[in-house]
């Protein structure tokens, strides 16, 4: 799901979609597991651990006990898309001024053409 209408439309380039296909699975992590591990990993940046934390509680997710037990899930598989010019997209210069937000979906097995391998990803 496309959640936002710069998601697809940065000036970064080149530009990937990476798509996760997750199941759920009782051995699998949790937001919780997965939240935990990337405050580790950003160690004593707390310029990124706050944009983190604030992302996370943008989407409702909250540090602490859960209430009810987290849905765990493992990743069956990964696929990488170039966001080039004529991959799919909504622009927001394309988008009537009235309307701020847009949610979407992209069919991905229409956009084979822009797959590609992750080794061959460059940054």
């Amino acid at each position: 799901m496309i959640s936002s209408l710069t998601q697809l439309d940065a000036e970064v380039k080149p530009l990937w979609l990476a798509v996760y296909y997750i199941s759920e699975n009782s051995i699998g992590e949790s937001i919780s597991d997965v939240a935990s591990t990337l405050l580790e990993k950003i160690g004593d940046d707390s310029q990124s651990e706050r944009l983190l934390l604030d992302k996370l509680s943008d989407y409702g997710y909250l540090f602490g006990p859960p209430e009810i037990p987290l849905f765990q899930w493992l990743v069956d598989r990964v696929s990488f898309y170039s966001v080039v010019d004529s991959f799919p997209k909504i622009l927001a210069k394309n988008i009537a001024y009235q309307i701020s937000d847009v949610i979407y979906r992209i069919d991905l097995s229409n956009c084979r053409d822009f797959e590609t391998d992750f080794a061959k990803i460059t940054l």
